[in-house]
């Protein structure tokens, strides 16, 4: 669980690389060169209420597809 934290003009922001089942709850990600990253092999991971804006490369980034029902949910970010 990574809940409420305040990341600022960073060198990245939140990445995830072969890591499953996480929930990235109510973040504050703003000015850095990335937001928040679902690399290959995350699967199963809830991104939910993060405000993620002002970053130079991508907001939010899902690196690879998914099997059925083994996706991530991003959700009223």
């Amino acid at each position: 669980l990574l809940l409420r934290n305040d990341i600022r003009t960073s060198s990245g922001g939140i990445d995830l690389l072969a890591s499953s089942g996480n929930t990235i709850e109510e973040n504050t990600i703003i000015g850095n060169s990335g937001g928040i990253g679902l690399e290959a092999l995350s699967l199963g991971n809830l991104i939910v209420r993060n405000i993620v804006t002002g970053n130079s490369g991508e907001g939010i980034y899902v690196a690879d597809a998914a099997p059925a029902g083994q996706g991530n949910r991003i959700e009223f970010n």
